[in-house]
């Protein structure tokens, strides 16, 4: 028999029923969802914290084979500079010996006062263009070489302004005249055996004297 219409005429409604969950199961379900955000985001930050030590590691690793290869090439110039530097000291000591062996050829033994004073005779010959000579002295010798070593220079280089100085890194009786042109190292006895020399043949050609 079927059912009868309601007051209004309407047929009744089937009454729709809805399952809701216990408190205790939502918060549970609540609880797994923060846990499971929670964790994303504790991996999430796990990989950038690897990410950046891989990059700091490599970028450390590149800093430290740069420097070590900065290290070697410096190693490899220092090398190649002691080993140019060796041969011009060799090829250096061979010139002199080939100078000095053609030179005792020449005028004979270099232990040769006459020779000697040959030797630094015309050297200094070669400044007479110059207008400026510096001539260096050990500073203990200064005071006592000053004036005398400056006449006689002006006599041998008439018009040549000389000024003479005290140099630390001569010693002994070692000297250094300087111009624009160069410099001569020397003794001091040498220096002062050839000017004397050159002032005797100006003013005695005859070898008989003039008294100055």
């Amino acid at each position: 028999m079927a059912d009868q219409a309601s007051g209004n005429g309407e047929w009744p409604r089937a009454i729709l029923s809805r399952k809701v969950l216990r408190a205790d199961v939502a918060e549970r379900l609540h609880s797994l969802d923060r846990y499971a955000a929670a964790i994303d985001s504790h991996a999430r930050e796990i990989v950038e914290d690897a990410e950046r030590i891989r990059t700091r590691r490599w970028q450390e690793g590149y800093a430290a084979g740069l420097a070590e290869g900065r290290r070697v090439i410096l190693e490899e110039v220092l090398r190649q500079r002691e080993a140019a530097l060796a041969m011009l000291a060799e090829l250096e000591n061979s010139a002199v010996s080939l100078v000095i062996d053609a030179t005792r050829r020449i005028i004979g033994e270099l232990d040769d006062a006459e020779a000697i004073t040959r030797m630094v005779d015309l050297s200094l010959a070669e400044l007479r263009p110059f207008r400026t000579v510096a001539i260096s002295v050990p500073p203990a010798l200064l005071h006592r070489l000053k004036t005398p070593l400056r006449q006689l220079v002006e006599r041998r280089l008439e018009g040549a302004s000389v000024e003479i100085t005290g140099s630390d890194d001569l010693t002994g009786s070692e000297c250094r005249i300087a111009t624009e042109g160069g410099f001569l190292q020397l003794s001091i006895e040498d220096l002062l055996a050839a000017l004397q020399h050159e002032i005797g043949r100006q003013t005695d050609p005859d070898g008989r004297g003039t008294g100055t």
